[in-house]
C-alpha cells in the first residue's frame, strides 16, 4: 500500500460505505457543536479537508484553522483553499494537535475526527485543547476504538482445524494489548479520565455501533491483514512478524484464506463520541443535553428502520 496520507485518505472516501459513515459522523459533530457564524475553530488532523470546508461554510465572520502534520496534506488543502477563494477564512498549518503553538482561549470549537488516536500521550492532546478554548468554548471529537475483542482474526477460525491455534491466538492478543501501539491504548473510560483531568466540564462520552455485511473474498482479506490502519504505522502481517517467521506467518495466512474465504460475516465499528466543554454556564449544560436526545434519538430511530427494512427484503448489505 502507497505510503501517502493524500492518496489512503482519499481511497477511503472511495469506499461508499466508508465515506458515508465519514460524512455522517463529520455531521454529527457539527449539530452537536452548535457553531456560530462568528466563532473561530479548530479542525485537528484536517487531512483532506473535508470537515474545514463544512465549517467553513458555518461561519461568516469567524475563522477555521486546519491543522496536520503531513506535508501533503498541507499542500492538499492549501491548493484547495486558494482555488475555493477561502484564504480570508481558513488557514491551514502545519502543526501537531497535541502543540499547537496557537495562544490561549484563542478558539471556541476544536474537533478532531480519528486524529486523537495517532497521539500515544492523549493526555497532552486535551490539556493542549483546554489551554487553547475560550470560556464555554467546545471539544468535540470523534475516535473509532480499533482494540476490542472483536477485531481478532483468530475468532472466526475453527481451533481445531487451526495448526498452532494457541500460538497466533497468543501473537495476535499481544499485538492488540500492546500499551505502547497508540491505536490500541485507549477507550471510553480512559478517554472520559483525560477529559477530567484536563478541568473540562460536562464530559460526555458516547459508545456508538455501526454494522456493515459483506462476504470475506480474498481481497477483504488482504485488506485486513496487508492493508495498515493509516499510511505510518505497520500493517497487521508487520505486526506479527515481530513475533513469527515469514514461513509461520504463510501457514496462518493459508489457513486464514482457507476457512474465511466465502463466508459471510459482518464488521461491527465501535467509537466514542467525544465531548467537553471548558468552564460551562447551566445554559451550555441544557443546550448539548437537547442537541443530544435529538440528535441520538433520530439516529436510533433510522438504525432501527434500517434493521426493519432488512429483514423485510433481505438486504445484503446496510450502510450508515
Amino acid at each position: 500500500m502507497e505510503k501517502n496520507w493524500v492518496f489512503w485518505l482519499s481511497s477511503m472516501y472511495q469506499n461508499y460505505s466508508i465515506g458515508a459513515f465519514i460524512e455522517n459522523v463529520m455531521d454529527f459533530l457539527i449539530i452537536l457543536s452548535d457553531v456560530k457564524k462568528t466563532h473561530t475553530v479548530l479542525d485537528c488532523g484536517t487531512g483532506l479537508g473535508t470537515l474545514a470546508f463544512k465549517l467553513a461554510d458555518k461561519i461568516d465572520d469567524g475563522k477555521v484553522y486546519a491543522l496536520d502534520v503531513d506535508d501533503e496534506c498541507v499542500k492538499y488543502c492549501n491548493d484547495l483553499v486558494a482555488k475555493k477563494g477561502l484564504i480570508y477564512k481558513i488557514e491551514v498549518l502545519k502543526r501537531s494537535i497535541d502543540e499547537t503553538k496557537l495562544q490561549n482561549a484563542l478558539v471556541d470549537r476544536v474537533f478532531s475526527r480519528s486524529a486523537i488516536m495517532y497521539l500515544k500521550n492523549k493526555q497532552k492532546v486535551f490539556d493542549e485543547f483546554y489551554r487553547i478554548l475560550k470560556d464555554r468554548g467546545m471539544v468535540l471529537a470523534y475516535e473509532p476504538i480499533v482494540g476490542e475483542k472483536y477485531f481478532r482474526i483468530h475468532k472466526l477460525l475453527n481451533p481445531k482445524k487451526t495448526p498452532n491455534f494457541e500460538f497466533y491466538k497468543e501473537i495476535e492478543e499481544k499485538i492488540r494489548n500492546n500499551e505502547d501501539d497508540f491505536i490500541y491504548n485507549y477507550d471510553e473510560k480512559t478517554i472520559k479520565n483525560n477529559l477530567i483531568k484536563s478541568e473540562f466540564k460536562c464530559v460526555k462520552v458516547i459508545k456508538t455501533y455501526t454494522y456493515d455485511y459483506f462476504d470475506l473474498t480474498q481481497e477483504r482479506i488482504n485488506r485486513r491483514i496487508f492493508y495498515s490502519n493509516t499510511p505510518t504505522i505497520p500493517d497487521f502481517k508487520e505486526k506479527c512478524l515481530k513475533y513469527m517467521n515469514e514461513q509461520e506467518f504463510n501457514i496462518y495466512y493459508n489457513e486464514v484464506i482457507k476457512q474465511l474465504k466465502g463466508k459471510r460475516t459482518y464488521a461491527k465499528t465501535t467509537g466514542l463520541f467525544i465531548i467537553g466543554i471548558k468552564n460551562p454556564k447551566i445554559s451550555d449544560y441544557l443546550k448539548l443535553y437537547l442537541n443530544i436526545f435529538i440528535l441520538f434519538f433520530s439516529y436510533v430511530i433510522w438504525r432501527n428502520l434500517l434493521s426493519l427494512l432488512e429483514r423485510i427484503f433481505k438486504l445484503e448489505e446496510i450502510v450508515f
